[in-house]
């Protein structure tokens, strides 16, 4: 994973642990809520792995949560380093996976 894909991770990983945390649930319950291996979730929780937005949404359903709270990334420092991680984000992306995020980004703004 490329250095600013894998801090991102990393905070997403942090969010996902914190709302896990809130909800006093184990990874291995989490896990199984969301129809993934608990190996898997603790991957996503250190930010190890990259998180797919059909894997997202099955995680923010087991922590009954929106992919918008989970995106919620006020911990992070500024403005300037989020439009940094956006843009990372989008220029390494294929068209379909562009596509997607587009509707992502249109149904989170409802």
């Amino acid at each position: 994973m490329e250095k600013d894909a894998a801090h991102f991770a990393e905070k997403l990983g942090k969010r996902i642990r914190e709302l896990r945390e809130k909800k006093a649930l184990t990874q291995d319950r989490a896990a199984e809520a969301a129809g993934i291996t608990g190996k898997y979730w603790g991957e996503v929780e250190r930010g190890s792995v990259a998180v797919s937005v059909v894997v997202l949404d099955k995680i923010a359903s087991a922590l009954g949560v929106s992919v918008a709270d989970i995106m919620n990334m006020e911990h992070w420092s500024s403005r300037q380093e989020l439009l940094e991680k956006l843009e990372i984000c989008l220029r390494e992306a294929d068209e379909p996976t562009l596509r997607l995020y587009l509707r992502l980004l249109r149904t989170l703004q409802l």
